[in-house]
């Protein structure tokens, strides 16, 4: 995604990451989550420690970027 941005003349690129672990901390809001990060400094959360390490930056996270309504049976 990046080099096609890159290749159209974009400046920046931004790309909603879902983070890969947060599912295992359910009651922790998602601005306290993307905050913590391991020993070295980088996030703690594997796939947005991906994105970091290829020179992303979190912009915001969105804590209702996806929100399903329904019952669980549905």
């Amino acid at each position: 995604m990046a080099e096609l941005a890159r290749e159209a003349g974009f400046e920046q690129l931004i790309a909603p990451v879902r983070p890969s672990q947060k599912d295992r901390y359910p009651i922790t809001p998602i601005e306290r989550y993307v905050e913590w990060t391991q020993k070295n400094g980088e996030p703690f959360d594997p796939w947005i420690r991906i994105h970091v390490r290829r020179g992303a930056t979190i912009a915001k996270p969105i804590p209702r970027s996806m929100y399903i309504v329904g019952t669980i049976p549905e």
